[in-house]
């Protein structure tokens, strides 16, 4: 008997669809020739030509796309708290629904990763039982320590959302969707990473840490990198997946020069698809003079040349 296909879940809208064929596109390259890979799309109306598109990513492979349109004119009115984000973040709470009933495991992505390995380990990584498997998010970590977080720590460690290895079954059994869904509508607590603070309180303790190689976080270049514990150093060095977790996105002009965000670029190529193009550059130069007048001395520090690799122009911002 071969081996079980992976079933790998995205949420995106018709904005997205490009920077979901980016991901879709290193998945692929890094599948070992046995991987059998079925992808589930929560969309918030893509249109049929993206879709098109991303299905020719497909062609003359094994694997499969299947687009799951999400009822969101029956959802509650949900609060987003960061600009960049779009409705389409909370289709992945209907995978109890949408998805088909014969699957047991399945893997989440967010749209803004880089996949650099197969990805069946992750869909069967030993869960001990809980509902998902996940890596911690350390920035949430230090905006505890700094007070500007409600997170407990008796709760457990806070966790990234971008990246989940899910026991389906226990998400349906848990009724995970119902609970997530009346925590968005009635917080503990003021949300500030939406449905990712939701579910790290809705399931505390029902969630696996995994090795942070498995979600890779590129914002831990930008504040305390020295002091992260080696694991966290070495999983950017090493990582199985790249998270753009932060404002600075890879398919953004002028985004920066680090080897993952270069790793990206190179296969979105891939996709025939066009990245952003330049905007006019005297806002930028203006932003440049400002940062300069209040760090004269940032020249001659080595951490800004660290930063300006991984953030490009948003340095500046």
């Amino acid at each position: 008997m071969g081996k079980k296909r992976i079933a790998v879940c995205f949420s995106a809208d018709d904005k997205y669809a490009p920077w979901l064929g980016g991901c879709i596109c290193s998945v692929l390259k890094n599948a070992l020739p046995d991987d059998c890979l079925d992808f589930y799309i929560f969309e918030d109306a893509i249109s049929s030509r993206r879709k098109s598109e991303l299905q020719k990513l497909l062609i003359n492979t094994p694997h499969q796309i299947y687009f799951l349109s999400v009822p969101f004119d029956k959802f509650p009115q949900l609060e987003l708290t960061h600009d960049h984000l779009s409705r389409a973040t909370f289709g992945r709470l209907m995978m109890g629904e949408l998805l088909p009933d014969s699957l047991e495991r399945v893997i989440y992505l967010d749209c803004d990763v880089l996949v650099l390995s197969s990805l069946r380990p992750l869909a069967e990584i030993d869960l001990h039982g809980k509902v998902l498997g996940a890596v911690e998010d350390l920035g949430v970590e230090r905006f505890r320590r700094q007070g500007t977080h409600p997170w407990n720590i008796s709760n457990g460690p806070y966790v990234n959302a971008g990246i989940l290895s899910i026991d389906l079954l226990a998400w349906k059994k848990n009724n995970t969707k119902e609970k997530i869904l009346q925590y968005l509508q009635r917080p503990q607590y003021p949300l500030q990473f939406e449905d990712q603070d939701a579910l790290n309180f809705v399931l505390a303790k029902q969630i696996q840490i995994l090795d942070p190689r498995w979600n890779a976080q590129m914002y831990w270049l930008e504040k305390d990198y020295n002091n992260y514990p080696p694991c966290y150093r070495q999983a950017l060095e090493s990582p199985f997946i790249v998270h753009f977790a932060a404002r600075t996105k890879p398919w953004q002009w002028g985004s920066g020069w680090h080897k993952h965000t270069l790793q990206w670029r190179k296969y979105f190529k891939e996709t025939g698809w066009k990245l952003e193009s330049a905007p006019p550059l005297w806002p930028l130069f203006k932003r440049v003079m400002w940062y300069w007048w209040r760090h004269p001395v940032c020249f001659l520090n080595p951490s800004f040349y660290n930063q300006l690799k991984s953030k490009g122009r948003w340095l500046f911002y």
